[in-house]
């Protein structure tokens, strides 16, 4: 207990509450920007077993924020190298990885044999499916977003209050932006995860009576200009999670794009976001050749292989020279214009 003194000698914790951290069980959805505070933390604090979900692998994009992460570990999956690195340091610590990205047939298997869960995802589809589960088998699911200057974070628990259909009740038409597409400074995604990994133990301990954790509430920081608004989340009595028949097959299925054509090989259209919009390949990803010129690279491994397209293949061939110079190896133009596709 030596090692946690300075956490036992708080009354809001004291060795009990220690004691309560090494017997609990996490598991993290998500190795990147948020991921990566919240597993060191609950880590250092003491939490006993910690499983981590990623199918992504590590870009050099992603090196100023997930900083355990180093150029060596281009091109290998996240959750693998994560959880390697902190069972390095964290002897003690029970930690495991999936190198998948979560669908519901895991989540179904997985989530009962944790305390709580917690969303360090990206999309709106898969913290659906992540509020879903934690529904059907009332765990918490402690919440967090980032872009550009901005985060967020929040408690859904359904026994306790909203979840978080009661906040979106349907999928959003929009999508979340990603850290490729909007930017992010690389401490919002440690404050963030740092603060994910304090509600986390908050939960764990249990001592609600000193410890107030943010259930049915969630915090919006903007750190450019320091503003702040704190929004709680009522149970709104329409919502399909606490309709009395909820069941498995409420849960939404997580159909991931993973914008590939015949097997492991993306397609990628470097034409502007609105041509886009108006038209493109199923399965395709959208990275405009604005976005190269201006030093953005995409967050796909070096070696993957590689169709670029656009209207009339003079984008995707200075794409493609973009790209070779930022070392990536397998990348291809196709001899067909987008809009030939569109007939197929």
């Amino acid at each position: 207990m030596q090692r946690y003194h300075r956490q036992t000698i708080l009354p809001q914790i004291g060795v009990d509450g220690q004691k309560i951290l090494h017997k609990s069980k996490v598991l993290i959805i998500g190795a990147g920007g948020l991921g990566h505070p919240a597993i060191q933390y609950l880590a250092a604090m003491g939490v006993g077993e910690i499983k981590i979900i990623d199918g992504d692998s590590v870009h050099v994009t992603n090196l100023p924020r997930q900083i355990l992460f180093s150029d060596q570990d281009i091109g290998g999956n996240k959750a693998e190298i994560l959880s390697r690195k902190i069972g390095r340091i964290y002897s003690n610590l029970n930690i495991s990885f999936e190198s998948v990205f979560l669908e519901k047939s895991l989540a179904l298997k997985l989530f009962p044999d944790f305390d709580l869960i917690i969303d360090c995802t990206d999309n709106f589809e898969s913290k659906f499916l992540i509020n879903d589960v934690c529904v059907l088998y009332d765990k918490p699911m402690i919440y967090g977003a980032i872009s550009q200057f901005e985060g967020q974070v929040g408690i859904f628990w359904k026994s306790r209050g909203a979840c978080y259909r009661c906040l979106y009740p349907s999928i959003p038409k929009s999508t979340i932006q990603n850290c490729a597409e909007a930017g992010v400074v690389g401490p919002v995604a440690g404050t963030i995860g740092s603060l994910q990994a304090v509600e986390a133990m908050k939960i764990l301990i249990n001592k609600f009576d000193k410890l107030k954790p943010l259930i049915g509430r969630v915090n919006f920081y903007n750190f450019s200009d320091h503003s702040f608004r704190s929004l709680d989340i009522p149970r709104r009595q329409t919502c399909l999670c606490h309709a009395p028949n909820f069941k498995k097959e409420n849960i939404i299925e997580v159909k991931r794009a993973e914008c590939k054509v015949g097997g492991s090989v993306l397609l990628v259209d470097v034409r502007e976001k609105d041509e886009w919009h108006e038209f493109h390949i199923k399965d395709s990803i959208n990275f405009p050749l604005s976005k190269l010129e201006s030093g953005l690279a995409p967050e796909f491994a070096l070696n993957q292989e590689v169709i670029l397209i656009c209207k009339a293949s003079m984008r995707a061939k200075r794409a493609k020279e973009l790209l070779t110079g930022m070392n990536f190896k397998n990348i291809q133009c196709s001899d067909k214009g987008v809009y030939e596709y569109q007939t197929r």
